[in-house]
């Protein structure tokens, strides 16, 4: 049978493609097909593309314009990726959304970069870049990401995070969160990135909760063909 729904998945900033392997495993068992992409600067990519929104919206438009023609599309989006994906994909018909330690706010994220390097948004109009720890601060970057706040691309979306994210601004989120109506649940004592077994346990508990309404996979296993689901390939660009 010729599935007809697809989750389009974004990684994280230092993360890839082969990172939705996991989540792929879990969607299948809800007759989801996945598809990931390499964002600019990152995975196998090799172009010379960079992560900045006049390069990476349009990529991931392009994704979506080719899913939205063959499947009844949902998201599920990591940390920036999140952000690049509230930025690319508003517009289009999106069913759900799954949202992963989110970035919602750049201009928060970046003042705070700033505060750390002892520099302040006055200092980067002046001098229109500020390298710090490797990574580059742009006035161009700020002022786009002043010029377009992020709003909710689906009607049912859904974030998880940690309550000690050391990443995101926690407070950010949860008005991101109040102001879109969007349910936000939080692991106590986790990560911004979900990587131990505990982490990895509460997150694909999350996962199978908002996919099936229930949060044991083990039963979704009897349920579904798990030697079927697990023959599958993941999908990606």
């Amino acid at each position: 049978t010729k599935k007809d729904k697809l989750f389009v998945c974004v990684h994280g900033l230092c993360g890839n493609k082969e990172e939705t392997e996991r989540f792929a495993k879990v969607a299948l068992y809800d007759d989801y097909q996945v598809l990931a992409v390499d964002l600019p600067e990152h995975g196998e990519r090799k172009d010379g593309a960079k992560l900045v929104p006049w390069e990476a919206i349009d990529e991931l438009k392009a994704v979506m314009d080719y899913s939205v023609k063959k499947w009844r599309v949902s998201v599920r989006a990591v940390s920036i990726g999140a952000y690049y994906s509230l930025m690319s994909f508003c517009g289009y018909d999106i069913e759900k959304c799954l949202f992963v330690s989110p970035l919602v706010d750049m201009c928060d994220m970046i003042e705070g970069m700033l505060k750390a390097a002892g520099a302040d948004i006055k200092q980067l109009e002046r001098d229109k870049n500020i390298l710090f720890n490797g990574q580059d601060i742009s006035w161009r970057y700020y002022c786009f990401a002043k010029n377009n706040p992020p709003k909710k691309i689906s009607s049912d979306t859904a974030i998880l995070c940690s309550d000690t994210d050391y990443v995101v601004n926690i407070e950010t989120v949860k008005k991101f969160a109040g102001e879109n109506d969007i349910p936000v649940t939080f692991m106590r004592g986790g990560e911004h990135f979900f990587h131990t077994q505990k982490q990895i346990d509460f997150l694909e508990r999350w996962d199978c909760e908002r996919l099936f309404g229930k949060d044991n996979l083990d039963e979704l296993k009897e349920r579904f063909n798990n030697e079927t689901a697990e023959k599958q390939c993941l999908t990606s660009l």
